[in-house]
């Protein structure tokens, strides 16, 4: 049987007063010891690099020492896992990444079974992917946060889930801290290990939680941190993590891990620092206040995070209805925008290029941009190219795949496709205002302001004349309370029919017009924007004009 003989060493404890008052890590570091060799269940800690996840790796950090020099086999792997959105804010992300790499050189110095990684989302997935490939609007208060889920939760529920996969259950390790002080166990039985410091993950099945640190108070974990040469076990200089905290109010947020069941303690392991470029603050201080202490080359970062916020709110940037096609209301009864138009991610693009000339920092990787080209290819960009052209115009070079992309369509065949598109576009909400002026059963007699209806119909309306004229016919007769077997309708239908390419006469042309323009200002009056800009905001806006008018006539 195994057995551990536990001496406090000389760097970890100092003068009597360090020793009393660092008691407790003493207790936990005794624990871990036990808890680990209790089973060959590899462990999971999720590392920010903040003050509770160095805290909780630099006392597992220990205690694996201490059984390595007890004799002990370290025959389980312990993963310490650093989520690498992407978007980090650079200072953080280069003191996360050296961290990881500083406890991989250690460990395999000290011939400890712990294993550094950096995860990251799928190219598909990052926040860039999201919002310049397919226009997703940036996260927005007060519950408008797509982003987590996306570049923290995916990465890392696929590496648990992989560790489960190769091991069949796996214990997950939580920086959780209570703020109260409680009385650790001096003595743990096998039995008492399992149900009550290993307890299953509400969400990941196979998975157990394991929480060493839950009663040290925040004093107490820099005081720790920054004992005797300010180093952790791995050699990072724990007065500069001391500074990165400097002018903020930080603790660690959420974690992807969950939380704990009974308590619902928010889990540490990833710190609220942020992202450079979050937009679910109207101000991020976190960024200023790096900047307020000397980082000034995060202004432009800034900068540019502020205009993205803008562009968020100018609805000449948005579509007026979800990728899915819905319109939806506000909170405060107004009517939301949809994602960036193709126009739009563009723009945010070629900012975001430049903003990497400018700072020399890479800011949106090559996989990104090649998982943005193929979204592009399927979101309207006929040419093909719209990106390999926007990163040569930018960056004076050319993408790996540039020469590869070509248009699905010639420049004379596109042309006429736009041309297509413009010139029906024009009837398609000539028809639609009318439809929606003999809804209401109201015309604008001043119809000065629309030209006649064109003499031959577009193609897609030819066959639907007869429709229209019956249409005209049927509303009038309603809006004059004439009665469908009244002899006054066919003096309507006289007046207002005739053999030609529309089925209209004069009349019919200038009464469908009164009807059209009636509906034009009914529905930039009543719905959705002051004045309809685009195709999109146009239908949605004739959507629920129709919608309100056809309820109001039932």
């Amino acid at each position: 049987m195994f057995c551990v003989i536990f001496k406090m060493p000389s760097n970890l404890i100092g003068s009597q007063d360090e020793k009393l008052k660092f008691q407790v890590f003493e207790d936990i570091i005794k624990e871990i010891m036990i808890v680990y060799k209790h089973d060959s269940r590899p462990w999971l800690i999720g590392y920010s690099g903040g003050k509770d996840s160095t805290l909780l790796v630099s006392l597992v950090y220990e205690a694996m020492k201490r059984l390595k020099d007890a004799g002990a086999k370290l025959d389980k792997t312990v993963h310490v896992i650093t989520s690498d959105t992407m978007v980090e804010n650079p200072i953080v992300k280069n003191y996360m990444h050296s961290s990881s790499d500083n406890i991989n050189r250690a460990a395999g110095k000290d011939r400890l079974n712990i294993k550094a990684s950096v995860i990251y989302p799928e190219p598909e997935q990052t926040f860039w992917s999201r919002v310049i490939g397919l226009g997703y609007p940036t996260p927005e208060p007060p519950g408008f946060r797509w982003c987590t889920d996306r570049l923290k939760i995916m990465p890392m529920n696929k590496f648990v889930n992989e560790r489960i996969k190769e091991s069949g259950e796996i214990i997950i390790l939580l920086g959780v801290r209570k703020g109260e002080s409680l009385t650790r166990m001096k003595t743990i039985t096998a039995r008492e290990i399992e149900g009550k410091l290993l307890n299953m993950h509400n969400d990941i099945p196979n998975a157990y939680v394991y929480n060493p640190i839950t009663e040290i108070p925040n004093d107490l974990v820099w005081e720790f941190l920054l004992k005797g040469d300010c180093r952790s076990p791995w050699g990072s200089d724990m007065k500069y993590l001391f500074s990165l905290y400097q002018g903020e109010n930080l603790g660690e947020e959420k974690s992807v891990l969950g939380e704990v069941d009974r308590e619902k303690i928010p889990v540490t392991g990833n710190s609220r620092f942020g992202c450079w470029c979050c937009t679910m603050v109207k101000e991020d201080k976190s960024l200023q206040n790096f900047i307020n202490k000397g980082a000034t080359e995060l202004i432009p970062l800034r900068e540019f995070r502020n205009e993205l916020l803008r562009m968020r709110e100018n609805s000449q940037y948005r579509d007026s209805k979800r990728r899915n096609g819905s319109v939806y209301k506000k909170s405060d009864g107004s009517f939301g925008m949809g994602p960036f138009t193709l126009e739009a991610r563009c723009l945010i693009l070629e900012k975001l290029l430049d903003l990497e000339n400018r700072t020399g920092m890479e800011l949106i990787t090559e996989a990104e941009l090649k998982a943005i080209d193929k979204m592009w290819d399927e979101e309207g960009d006929l040419t093909c190219r719209a990106l390999v052209e926007t990163y040569h115009k930018v960056k004076g070079k050319k993408l790996p795949w540039d020469d590869y992309k070509t248009p699905r369509f010639d420049d004379e065949a596109i042309q006429a496709i736009r041309d297509v598109a413009d010139k029906f576009i024009q009837f398609d909400v000539y028809y639609c205002c009318a439809l929606i002026g003999m809804a209401a059963g109201q015309i604008d007699e001043d119809t000065s302001e629309l030209k006649d209806l064109v003499e031959r119909y577009p193609v897609q309306y030819r066959d639907c004349k007869a429709q229209i004229a019956g249409l005209l016919v049927a509303s009038e007769a309603r809006r004059l309370g004439i009665d469908t077997q009244s002899p006054k309708l066919e003096q309507i239908m006289l007046q207002y029919i005739s053999n030609n390419d529309t089925l209209l006469s004069e009349d019919g042309i200038k009464t469908l017009n009164a009807y059209a323009l009636k509906g034009y200002r009914l529905i930039t009056d009543y719905p959705l924007f002051d004045k309809p800009t685009s195709r999109e905001e146009f239908l949605d806006a004739f959507n629920v004009a129709m919608q309100f008018y056809e309820k109001k006539d039932s």
